[in-house]
């Protein structure tokens, strides 16, 4: 039998990616957000403390790529809105990585000064890095559920959307906000902007 390849749900890293195909989905909901900020040595040795600082002459900075990973394309956007995302490509950007998990090594092993990463991924290394928080209502990362409006698995698919809206705790316990409100219904439409309980995993 053909299996069809397209899913019958989606839950993005971020609603950038669930707005883009926002036609075929349904029933969407927030259901957690990882905050996104500078990560730096433990003690902060360079004494980073805004995104201006990126672009300042010798700060060596690790970003992921905006074509291989959502991390990339958030940190794009949050330089680009500080104005800075040229320069900081151009003079101080050391490597571009394919993922977030690889973003934390480079500062714990001093391969580069600063990176934008998600406080999530800090938690592991948080006695060897320090987590400064950008004022940037960019600064977030917001994962989405939706239903696909072909699937032929809606009631199944909405059963998991209410099991992962009912993980709160979970979430909160790797290091996700919280977003959803769902308790039993969803709340429908995508932002324009931009079941046994699964556990959350780390972020592209």
């Amino acid at each position: 039998d053909h299996v069809d390849d397209f899913p019958d749900a989606f839950m993005a890293c971020d609603k950038y990616y669930l707005n883009t195909v926002a036609e075929l989905f349904q029933d969407a909901i927030d259901i957690s957000h990882a905050n996104i900020g500078i990560l730096v040595a433990e003690g902060n040795p360079k004494g980073i403390r805004d995104l201006a600082d990126l672009a300042q002459p010798g700060i060596r900075v690790v970003l992921g790529q905006a074509e291989q990973c959502t991390i990339g394309v958030l940190s794009q956007r949050l330089l680009k809105s500080a104005g800075i995302y040229e320069q900081v490509l151009q003079d101080n950007v050391v490597s571009q990585t394919t993922s977030s998990a690889l973003l934390v090594p480079s500062i714990t092993t001093g391969s580069a000064d600063a990176t934008l990463a998600y406080e999530t991924d800090a938690l592991a290394e948080q006695n060897k890095v320090d987590f400064i928080k950008v004022d940037s209502p960019l600064a977030r990362a917001v994962q989405p559920y939706g239903i696909a409006r072909a699937s032929k698995q809606k009631q199944l698919s909405k059963r998991l959307q209410t099991a992962i809206a009912g993980s709160q705790e979970q979430f909160e316990t790797a290091g996700f906000g919280w977003q959803s409100q769902q308790s039993g219904s969803a709340s429908n439409g995508l932002d324009p902007q931009a079941t046994s309980r699964p556990q959350p995993e780390a972020l592209p």
